[in-house]
């Protein structure tokens, strides 16, 4: 290995330092049998980063820039302004109206870099102007979304036949986790019909399952009646088993 200036150059006659990549350590890659960065790239992290247009290491390694990295300068397209979120447009941004940090606070919107208030009719919902009484993410208030349903005067309305169970309309008349009332749910294999848990034919309800009393030993002839150790359930009956 030759040194020359600042770079290194294997020699002709020399055995390469690597054959590929895995063979560098703390992160260089192998060129033509040397480790090290490709031309333009430094080490930063134990990566080779081209720090002209690297957002982590802009111009330099370790130096974020949370706008636009070019030639090694962090900053921001035309129109835009460098703030502490990244690139803005502060002619219309909420939180940075005007100037980084100046928020509208209690306004509607931001124009040409100028809190306004929000139109009659109208609250701020983080900084937004809505109708609660027919928007569906606020309605009646901020942050009270309706899902599935309808928001109408600030209420949020199920369809014709539902109703509203855990936040989501829902038809109580066949739904097996709200049959017949919000959370009532039916027993494993047992379906809701006209609000109602119905069992698979030959099975009543016990509880929370659906039983064969006929064979079910933990519910022999009756719900709760259990077989004693040593027998099983036969035609509703404990016998021997």
């Amino acid at each position: 290995m030759l040194v020359i200036g600042p770079a290194c150059v294997r020699l002709l006659d020399e055995p390469p330092e690597c054959y590929d990549t895995i063979d560098c350590e703390g992160g260089y890659q192998c060129l033509e049998g040397v480790c090290g960065c490709p031309t333009g790239e430094e080490l930063c992290d134990g990566r080779c980063v081209d720090t002209r247009f690297d957002r982590s290491h802009c111009g330099k390694c370790g130096s974020v820039c949370k706008g636009q990295c070019s030639a090694g300068k962090c900053g921001c397209p035309t129109g835009f302004t460098l703030c502490a979120d990244g690139c803005l447009d502060i002619k219309s941004n909420l939180a940075n109206c005007g100037a980084c940090g100046t928020a509208c606070t209690g306004f509607g919107g931001c124009v040409d870099g100028s809190c306004v208030p929000c139109s009659e009719g109208q609250e701020e919902c983080f900084g937004s102007c809505v109708d609660l009484a027919t928007d569906q993410l606020n309605c009646g208030g901020c942050d009270q979304p309706c899902n599935d349903a309808e928001c109408v005067g600030g209420v949020c309305r199920c369809s014709s036949g539902q109703r509203r169970c855990n936040g989501f309309c829902v038809d109580i008349t066949q739904n097996e986790e709200h049959c017949g009332e919000c959370d009532k749910r039916c027993p494993e294999g047992a379906s809701c019909g006209a609000g109602y848990c119905l069992c698979p034919v030959g099975e009543i309800q016990c509880g929370s399952v659906c039983a064969d009393t006929y064979a079910d030993s933990d519910h022999c002839g009756n719900c709760d009646r259990a077989c004693p150790m040593g027998k099983k359930c036969s035609f509703g009956a404990c016998v021997d088993a």
